[in-house]
């Protein structure tokens, strides 16, 4: 696998890199919560990407993936908790499309990116005691992230090759159970994207004069998971994670000074992602 080193990864990193400095300077400076979870995660994941138009499927993208991850909280009886979330994926994975004659084409595709959010939890007040490890909290959860990703369509037979960017800026709210020290952890909740872009390298695959630009519309979509943290901190967890996109406006281009007879357009987008990871807590 090929890291792809651009200027936007960059940007991206150091803005990401400004987030964790701040959250860890307001840890530090809350006493009440003087105390901190961190967790590393690693697993594979089931991915699967569709491209739909008319109600009819275009291609579809499927296969596993690898993610590290990384997550903390700050440790509280009640109120506001800040925390992070971090994971960094990777892998190839299998394309099916097909030609504009019905003819079944076949690829790989692959995938490499970034996600980092910043989270904030509302922790019920309870009545739960220090020395009551086998209770539960119940947190309200928000969280507004960045995920930034690389789609690398191989080419092969009658497939154009070429990669797209994507940069997704989202807004995710829900529920959370988590154990007082150890037992079963389940979330729940929707994710909105609030900024969309997609970036489709034509140009350097001789596909168009020059790159081209699309927005996706948001639409919403879902999250969950379901896991236990045993004794020993180690933890097991099953997510499911998902976007949902809309079909975008038209974009026109241009190829040798020629107009395109067609708009490009980025059709209805569906992302679905099933992960069993096991995590470790500092």
């Amino acid at each position: 696998m090929k890291l792809h080193n651009t200027n936007g990864l960059y940007r991206f990193c150091a803005r990401m890199l400004v987030l964790v400095v701040f959250s860890s300077v307001f840890w530090f400076a809350s006493p009440d919560n003087a105390f901190a979870e961190l967790r590393v995660t690693a697993g594979v994941e089931r991915f699967s990407w569709g491209e739909y138009s008319g109600g009819s499927k275009l291609l579809d993208e499927s296969g596993p993936r690898y993610a590290l991850g990384l997550t903390w909280l700050m440790e509280g009886q009640s109120g506001l908790l800040c925390g992070y979330n971090g994971k960094f994926y990777f892998n190839d994975v299998t394309y099916n499309g097909r030609d504009s004659n019905g003819a079944a084409l076949s690829s790989n595709t692959g995938y490499q990116g970034m996600l980092n959010e910043g989270v904030l939890h509302y922790r019920v007040e309870s009545d739960i005691k220090p020395d009551e490890t086998d209770r539960h909290y119940l947190d309200l959860v928000t969280g507004l992230g960045l995920d930034y990703w690389v789609r690398d369509i191989k080419g092969s037979g009658g497939i154009s090759g070429y990669k797209e960017t994507y940069m997704i800026g989202f807004l995710r709210a829900g529920l959370v159970m988590l154990p007082v020290k150890n037992g079963l952890e389940v979330a729940a909740g929707f994710k909105y994207p609030l900024y969309l872009n997609e970036k489709a390298g034509f140009q350097s695959a001789g596909l168009a004069d020059a790159d081209l630009v699309l927005t996706p519309k948001p639409d919403l979509s879902y999250y969950g998971s379901i896991g236990w943290r045993f004794e020993n901190a180690v933890s097991v967890t099953f997510d499911f994670d998902s976007y949902r996109f809309k079909e975008s406006d038209p974009v026109s281009y241009t190829v040798g000074g020629v107009a395109a007879a067609n708009p490009m357009v980025q059709p209805e987008s569906r992302m679905e992602v099933y992960t069993l990871k096991v995590g470790y807590s500092f």
